[in-house]
């Protein structure tokens, strides 16, 4: 009898569901799609940021030591680079 199977009588599954090591394609599915929603955060993130910074005037660049011509090149950035 194999470790994991659907008991029919009880419908529900024995053992751990789902079985381990079963289905190598979803979880490489799982894991590519969360790579990619948490790249996806990440240009979010650098667009917001990057419009962000791009409104601030001269006193708040100098409160945080940027140059205007060193936003001027941030803001220039396409997003995926960094």
């Amino acid at each position: 009898m194999r470790p994991y199977f659907f008991d029919f009588e009880r419908y529900r599954w024995r053992g751990t569901y789902p079985p381990e090591g079963a289905c190598s394609v979803c979880r490489t599915l799982g894991e590519l799609l969360r790579a990619g929603f948490s790249m996806l955060a990440l240009w979010s993130r650098r667009v917001r940021q990057r419009r962000e910074l791009a409104t601030y005037d001269r006193s708040m660049l100098r409160d945080i030591g940027v140059t205007p011509s060193e936003v001027a090149s941030e803001v220039r950035k396409p997003f995926w680079r960094a």
